[in-house]
């Protein structure tokens, strides 16, 4: 899996899943990665797929790592974020998100959420280095 947001000073870009059993639940723009696809474009490609935005692989930053647990598989998430300067579009919830949108740093610690396979933690750390931190 392959997950990306964008940072803009001090909020970051979420969606509100719109499908599955976690259908409502905040998260990162993400979902699988395609065969032979790098993990940094599978994440550029989820995120246009997902809120609109466009954002070149390479000016994503790696911000970490994490994992989900279905009965017997483990799939791993890389998670990436890039400033908002290297975005373009327009914010607009598509694919399988309900509702896209930014949220501010003390919204992002209100959430009740889990931020599956990026947690918390990495949120605020993308915070940190690419927004007003």
């Amino acid at each position: 899996m392959a997950r990306a947001t964008v940072v803009d000073g001090d909020e970051l870009l979420v969606v509100r899943l719109g499908v599955g059993e976690d259908a409502g639940e905040w998260a990162l723009p993400g979902g699988r990665i395609e065969h032979g696809e790098p993990p940094r474009a599978g994440a550029a490609r989820e995120l246009e797929e997902e809120t609109g935005l466009a954002v070149a692989p390479d000016d994503l930053q790696l911000v970490g790592d994490g994992f989900l647990e279905f009965d017997a598989t483990t799939m791993v998430s890389f998670n990436y974020a890039a400033p908002a300067d290297a975005a373009s579009g327009t914010v607009a919830a598509a694919s399988d998100a309900a509702a896209a949108r930014f949220v501010s740093r003390a919204e992002l610690r209100e959430i009740d959420a889990p931020f599956r396979a990026s947690g918390r933690d990495q949120l605020l750390a993308a915070l940190d280095a690419l927004g007003d931190g």
